[in-house]
């Protein structure tokens, strides 16, 4: 098992050995897209795909002390159908990884 970094972390910054694992694990509320990470220190993979009980899944190695960045931003689940309305927002996602 490794560290899960959720949503709960937007905006902190996590501490991770060199060669640990986490995994980043964002609801269920928001369709997520792919994260981007800014920084050599981690790299992040899928881990599975969506989980309906749980959200997407990511995970995240930590591969080269210093500082990485992960970014992600997810929007409304819509229902499909006409005349129905849905809610136009993104919402951001921003985590800094140190690796020591």
């Amino acid at each position: 098992s490794g560290t899960i970094i959720s949503n709960a972390d937007e905006g902190k910054t996590i501490t991770l050995a060199k060669g640990a694992v986490a995994y980043l694990q964002l609801g269920t509320q928001l369709r997520w897209g792919d994260p981007t990470v800014t920084g050599n220190a981690v790299t992040v993979s899928p881990a599975g795909g969506a989980d309906p009980a749980t959200g997407s899944k990511w995970t995240i190695a930590a591969v080269a002390t210093g500082q990485a960045t992960i970014r992600d931003s997810g929007g409304p689940i819509c229902p499909t159908g006409p005349m129905i309305a849905c809610p136009m927002f993104i919402e951001e996602f921003v985590v800094t990884v140190d690796v020591v």
